[in-house]
């Protein structure tokens, strides 16, 4: 399943974009003061010059989930993804 698929998914789980950015907003974290603990997927926050997207995680550098190609640089902040 793709990341867009997923990403769709937890929207929809949540209930709508606004709910998606309802939930960034509260359980935002800053990528300039903390990462996160293990390896794992998260919601990176690339606005406002960008989206919210699902990104992931792994041995201190941020990877597309599908290609596992490391990301070109970090979100200003990220978030778990939602259960």
């Amino acid at each position: 399943m793709s990341r867009d698929v997923r990403k769709l998914q937890i929207v929809n789980r949540l209930g709508g974009a606004r709910a998606l950015i309802t939930y960034m907003d509260s359980n935002r974290v800053e990528t300039a003061k903390t990462r996160p603990a293990e390896k794992t997927e998260v919601l990176a926050d690339f606005r406002p010059h960008g989206f919210i997207v699902l990104l992931g995680y792994d041995e201190d550098l941020w990877r597309h989930p599908d290609t596992g190609a490391q990301y070109p640089h970090a979100p200003n902040a990220w978030a778990y993804c939602p259960e």
